[in-house]
């Protein structure tokens, strides 16, 4: 029995078609997704053999140079102790907030130098207003700022301003408005534990921890050897 020939004609016409489409290439199959009225698009996609953007090329100074590239020049840290303390300190007041639900301040003094001194007064305006205060001493490698830092401490609210508008603001304004706990450790160590007993002896608060480091002397590093080193030794 002979097949219609319109029936042939649609037998050939679907098989020269498959052959097309299965004859295509990755490459054409991307370039028709690709928009044929937007020209830069399609030479920002076209590829070279070797997966190199076309018009581009390797600079000597190992860059790659060309359109559309952008260079960036990452400078690693040559130690991530700041950064891990950063993290290990923001866990910490998190911590504190979520207990509270968000009515103690926490505050970490790594020292009683400038370092120290800078971070009790990065957060030293906000974590007062919080109802309570935690001031963490542990770690804590010594200084000479506990005369500082004692006044702050010490200072309690003695009233309130009450504007027309906005909030309420304490007086004096860098008093704390609340209860403080002092935290120590074996870690604490010179000048902190002087900030401790101060803390103690003004009745400012409580401290609270493990036996500190008893250790309180003053340590000058004026010997220097000739491999850039120094020799320290008490001086008080």
């Amino acid at each position: 029995e002979r097949t219609p020939c319109s029936k042939r004609q649609g037998s050939k016409k679907g098989t020269k078609d498959g052959k097309s489409k299965s004859s295509k290439t990755s490459a054409e199959e991307q370039t028709d997704r690709l928009d044929v009225n937007d020209k830069k698009t399609q030479k920002n996609h076209k590829k070279k053999s070797d997966g190199q953007v076309a018009g581009t090329a390797w600079h000597e100074d190992g860059c790659l140079w060309g359109p559309g590239v952008r260079n960036i020049r990452v400078k690693a840290l040559n130690s991530d102790l700041d950064a891990r303390y950063r993290d290990m300190v923001k866990a910490r007041r998190e911590k504190v907030h979520r207990d509270s639900a968000g009515k103690v301040g926490y505050i970490h003094v790594p020292d009683m130098e400038r370092l120290g001194w800078s971070e009790f007064h990065r957060h030293w305006q906000k974590e007062r207003r919080r109802g309570g205060l935690i001031v963490d001493l542990r770690g804590n490698s010594g200084g000479c700022i506990s005369e500082l830092l004692l006044p702050r401490l010490a200072q309690s609210c003695l009233g309130w301003e009450v504007p027309r508008r906005g909030a309420p603001c304490p007086f004096p304004e860098a008093a704390s408005v609340g209860p403080v706990v002092l935290l120590v450790d074996s870690g604490s160590s010179s000048d902190a534990e002087i900030a401790a007993l101060g803390f103690r002896q003004l009745g400012v608060g409580k401290v609270v921890g493990t036996r500190t480091w008893g250790g309180v002397a003053g340590v000058s590093y004026d010997s220097a050897l000739v491999d850039g080193t120094y020799v320290g030794g008490p001086v008080c």
